[in-house]
């Protein structure tokens, strides 16, 4: 990509080179060649820009819908997004959006990149004609620098999700919102309540996979307080224990940070954002459970029970798919429960848990502890105890899932076990029956477990 002068009018002089792939080069090339205009637009451009990988390529054009379905005639076009004059060419490379201006004034394509959010995403590009730039966004891209465009209150009250896409921005890119636009997000922030959940829940998700986070949950806890209004009684709450150094918050908040700054072992970057949201959630039962001791020291017993109901609430609230759910939801509630790192004890919670949450509550337990006073951080080699247990059990290859068992459902049915929720009691039965020790994992040897079990189910 290499560039020279940029422009602020909306004519596009910018000599730019930007590697678009065929799908969507073709696209370009087909609107225009149908007489209209045409540019690839937003992210694409600007992560361009950054050097970073596209993972959409969006196309903006002065076409109508109808008009771009006509330019396609042996393509599949999706109109998903019809009420929002999009449309979508199904390519070799996934669909590639197709929108209408915003505006059907004169200057329609200035107006539309005046009604996107900030000007680093109100960049505009065809390869013959260059880049449109009429807000500084390629300026506030060299300075890494966030703004509203134009007018950033009122690209705020045109859709207050805004306000928590220019924290995610912020976070997993590296900007600096500047003082003008974040004026209006803390403004305007009650408005968040307006966004659909599901939206909400897909930026609070990306959000909490950026590198470091501290600073903006922190800074702009009031913002995260409209969708999670669960974590405002732990905001300056005095945990008054010396194994704490921060308010619970705060600790909430260093402990999520902890995830990716300081693991030792294997973490899963899919698990980034579902480790940050239990720990935002793992203390949030302290305060209903503070008591007070007659030396002054703060207790918080039974709060990890109470903390597992809240994180359910909100993330049924929140739409979170329920396997994730279910993660979390365990993760709160065994957070501070201990574990004895001998085979036998880990066996159990690898029955509990299974094998992916049992090593997700290990994350879990370290990153807490960090976030702790470092007076007990001495804690952390229990944490890594258990972890070496763990994995000299894998070593001895031992059962830890129903993947792992010498038998299956079909099994289980050629024995004269009734298919359906019956089959997956009795592969539960027996895998506990062979993590106990109780049963050898072999086929023979599970089927005559299996013959004992359904004797004494008729006796």
């Amino acid at each position: 990509m290499s560039t020279e002068n940029s422009t602020s009018n909306g004519t596009p002089t910018t000599i730019l080179t930007i590697p678009i792939p065929v799908a969507p080069e073709e696209i370009l090339l087909s609107l225009t060649t149908h007489g209209f205009e045409a540019y690839v637009v937003g992210g694409c451009v600007r992560d361009s820009f950054l050097g970073l990988p596209v993972k959409d390529w969006d196309i903006t054009t002065n076409a109508t819908p109808g008009e771009v379905r006509d330019c396609f005639p042996s393509k599949h076009v999706l109109d998903f997004g019809i009420k929002h004059d999009t449309l979508a060419v199904l390519t070799d490379m996934g669909p590639v959006e197709i929108t209408t201006y915003r505006s059907d004034s004169q200057d329609s394509l200035i107006e539309d990149l005046r009604l996107r959010d900030f000007t680093v995403n109100a960049l505009a590009y065809h390869p013959e004609r260059g880049l449109v730039d009429c807000f500084g966004g390629l300026a506030d891209l060299e300075q890494r620098i966030l703004r509203g465009t134009d007018d950033p209150d009122a690209r705020l009250r045109e859709d207050p999700l805004r306000i928590l896409r220019a924290l995610r921005l912020a976070a997993t890119k590296g900007f600096h919102i500047e003082p003008a636009t974040q004026a209006a997000m803390l403004h305007r922030h009650k408005m968040l309540r307006q966004s659909a959940c599901e939206r909400i829940t897909a930026e609070l998700m990306t959000f909490l996979r950026a590198p470091s986070l501290n600073e903006y949950l922190l800074n702009f806890r009031d913002i995260f307080a409209v969708i999670l209004p669960e974590i405002i009684p732990s905001f300056d709450f005095d945990q008054k224990n010396p194994y704490h150094c921060y308010d619970i918050w705060r600790h909430s908040v260093e402990s999520a940070e902890c995830v990716t700054t300081t693991a030792s072992y294997p973490l899963n970057p899919d698990d980034v954002s579902l480790l940050r949201l239990a720990l935002l959630f793992h203390d949030l039962g302290k305060p209903a459970c503070w008591s007070l001791d007659t030396r002054g020291i703060g207790h918080f017993y039974g709060h990890a029970e109470v903390s597992a109901d809240i994180a359910a609430k909100a993330l049924a609230r929140l739409k979170i798919d329920n396997r994730t759910a279910a993660a979390v939801i365990a993760l709160v509630r065994y957070h501070d429960t201990p574990i004895a790192a001998t085979p036998k004890k880990i066996l159990r919670w690898l029955r509990v848990l299974g094998p992916d949450n049992f090593c997700r509550l290990l994350h879990i337990k370290k990153a807490d502890t960090l976030a702790h006073h470092p007076d007990s951080h001495n804690r952390l080699e229990e944490i890594n105890r258990l972890y070496e247990v763990y994995l000299s059990l894998q070593e001895q290859s031992r059962c830890f899932t129903l993947r792992d068992l010498n038998i299956n459902g079909n099994d289980l049915i050629a024995a004269g076990i009734n298919a359906g929720p019956q089959v997956g009691h009795m592969l539960d039965m027996l895998l506990g029956k062979v993590m106990d020790g109780v049963c050898p994992n072999t086929r023979g040897a599970l089927l005559e477990e299996l013959l004992k079990e359904r004797e004494s189910c008729t006796r």
